[in-house]
């Protein structure tokens, strides 16, 4: 008798806490600025050696609400916690960032300081609150200055891959550490931030974090890289024959591509960033033929960061057959004005 299971697993999610302490840490960098015209607008390269929606994917942004514990992303949604002052750049695991992914200057400057030599790590309540006693929630960073009132921050790198020394000039693009798990942070990221005319500055709008959400005056990132603020993102999926947890995910276990036809279970997963209280995740696998071996629907409770769901089947009494397997998971928002959003990733196993 063939047993056909979808595995209830609630949302494994990892808080990205929301930290007024981040902004002293920063502010032990930054200095004193003077007003700079509009017309001498930056444009920022990417911080990150990555190309966006492929290999390294938007998590929080600029906290554009001025009030204690509220939060407002550029776009007046919630992608991101209270009181925080950058844009963050994220990998997918920390296999990835053992390998090696370049930081970059975001234009040219002289680096005003650094930071290196914090460890790299996943953290507890416990190591979050050490961090923050140290006056370390930047982790490893460096402080690039523009000229003109204007700097840049670059926080969490690898410990010991900081490659530049106070004092430095750099061209944009050029390489100045790699991106790590120092500091308040619980996902392998750069926190890209700018200081500008004495303010922070969210870098898709050009207004500062005190100038409200939802007016956008000009983006300061480079026209060529065609940044645009992205709302979710489904940045990982793939198929296990085991139940799979984030924390393997979180630390490079890799989708598996191939299976043999008496693999003990078919299990398709998926990651997200920026879910929304009330959006509906719906998952899928489907046989060669097209018929539904599996699926769910889930409506989303709460608010968070980042979500991780899974279906699956058990094989053990009733092995599959050969051929191409598809698994699809979709995210579907309803808009204020009454329109749906969806979201949606494949991805196909081969069993034989």
């Amino acid at each position: 008798m063939s047993i056909n299971l979808t595995f209830a697993f609630p949302p494994y999610i990892r808080y990205f806490w929301a930290m007024q302490r981040l902004w002293i840490s920063l502010l032990a960098f930054f200095i004193s600025a003077s007003a700079v015209s509009a017309a001498d607008k930056p444009e920022f390269r990417l911080p990150i050696d990555c190309t966006p929606g492929q290999d390294c994917w938007l998590l929080n942004y600029v906290d554009m609400d001025p009030a204690d514990n509220a939060y407002k992303d550029p776009m007046c949604a919630d992608r991101g916690y209270d009181g925080h002052k950058g844009t963050d750049i994220a990998i997918r695991s920390k296999a990835e960032m053992d390998a090696g992914v370049n930081v970059l200057a975001a234009m040219d400057g002289t680096v005003e300081k650094i930071r290196d030599g914090e460890d790299d790590a996943f953290k507890t309540p416990e190591d979050i609150r050490a961090v923050q006693e140290a006056g370390k929630d930047c982790g490893n960073a460096v402080l690039i200055d523009h000229g003109n009132a204007l700097k840049t921050m670059y926080c969490h790198m690898k410990k010991g891959s900081v490659l530049v020394q106070p004092g430095q000039d750099v061209k944009a693009g050029d390489p100045i550490g790699q991106v790590g798990l120092s500091g308040v942070t619980q996902f392998p990221h750069v926190h890209f931030g700018i200081l500008w005319e004495g303010a922070i500055m969210d870098p898709f709008t050009g207004q500062s974090n005190t100038q409200g959400c939802g007016t956008v005056r000009q983006s300061l990132w480079h026209p060529d890289l065609h940044m645009q603020y992205i709302p979710t993102d489904i940045y990982h999926a793939g198929f296990s024959t085991n139940v799979p947890t984030l924390d393997s995910i979180d630390n490079g276990e890799q989708p598996v591509q191939k299976a043999t036809a008496d693999a003990k279970a078919l299990v398709f997963w998926s990651a997200t960033f920026g879910i929304r209280e009330n959006d509906r995740i719906d998952m899928v696998i489907k046989s060669p033929s097209g018929t539904i071996l599996a699926q769910r629907s889930i409506e989303q409770p709460k608010t968070r960061a980042r979500v991780f769901y899974y279906i699956g089947k058990n094989l053990e009494e009733n092995p599959l057959a050969p051929g191409t397997y598809l698994g699809e998971v979709t995210v579907y928002r309803k808009n204020p004005d009454g329109t749906e959003k969806t979201f949606f990733q494949t991805r196909t196993i081969e069993i034989n």
